[in-house]
């Protein structure tokens, strides 16, 4: 149901979130594992690491163009859930999740329609500053990147709002 989409989405999260919390509850190192998890080691991240879940991502895709069809529904939640799965392994729970929601937030129009390459703008900008700026700063890439997400959304909704008001209001002076 596209009303609960987002309440799907977020519930994945925290369920995610709380089985990972379980798992390392007995590890002895289970703090810094945690910290993983949530905020990722993006610019540690090697080859062999992506080749791991290479075979999860070339499914989804597999999926995804062969089969139009789970594209919606429940087959949507399962390839989401698969992506998901494997992307919070690499990139860390809060990059994942400010992927997601931020770039869509970015994108969404006034008037509730859509603009995806107003996410896509967005997304993108966010991701190539976050990297290079917190690679050159020697800052935690994963928090970096979720605030430059969020600050690119901002910036996008502000200043595409702000262009849409100056285009649709009439001048009060040729009034």
């Amino acid at each position: 149901m596209p009303a609960e989409q987002e309440a799907v989405i977020g519930s994945c999260f925290i369920v995610a979130a709380s089985v990972t919390l379980l798992l390392l509850a007995n590890s002895p190192h289970g703090g810094e594992e945690l910290e993983h998890v949530l905020s990722g080691q993006i610019l540690f991240t090697s080859w062999s690491d992506l080749a791991a879940f290479l075979p999860v991502y070339l499914l989804v895709a597999g999926l995804w163009l062969g089969y139009p069809n789970l594209r919606s529904g429940q087959g949507f939640f399962l390839l989401f859930a698969l992506a998901i799965t494997a992307s919070v392994q690499l990139l860390g729970v809060y990059v994942v999740f400010a992927s997601l929601i931020l770039p869509a937030l970015a994108g969404r129009r006034t008037d509730g329609s859509y603009n995806l390459w107003r996410a896509l703008l967005s997304g993108g900008v966010a991701v190539i500053v976050g990297i290079l700026a917190s690679a050159a700063a020697d800052l935690p890439a994963g928090p970096f990147l979720v605030l430059c997400f969020a600050v690119s959304a901002i910036v996008v909704r502000v200043v595409c709002y702000s262009t849409s008001r100056s285009t649709s209001q009439p001048d009060p002076r040729q009034a």
